[in-house]
């Protein structure tokens, strides 16, 4: 592992090859999963709060390679690649 960075609830990992993985509460997309455009209501969230505690497990986010910087804060995450694009 090259970096890790942290959030309030998340967590991001930066492998020595430029692949992100994630784990954690995925609240806001945080993880860099996102399954739908609209914001959850307050029930959807509760479930997915849940299901994030019973599938924790660190996973690749998918579509990021070449990334040389990770970063995260209380609800967002970024990756910065080796031709400086920013994903967040």
């Amino acid at each position: 592992m090259k970096m890790a960075a942290a959030g309030t609830n998340h967590s991001l990992f930066l492998s020595e090859l430029g692949q992100v993985f994630s784990a954690g509460f995925n609240d806001f997309g945080q993880l860099g999963i996102v399954e739908e455009d609209q914001q959850p209501s307050a029930n959807e969230k509760i479930e997915n709060w849940v299901t994030s505690l019973k599938e924790s497990a660190i996973k690749q986010v998918d579509g990021l390679e070449g990334i040389r910087y990770i970063t995260s804060g209380a609800f967002h995450s970024f990756a910065i690649s080796d031709t400086n694009l920013a994903e967040g």
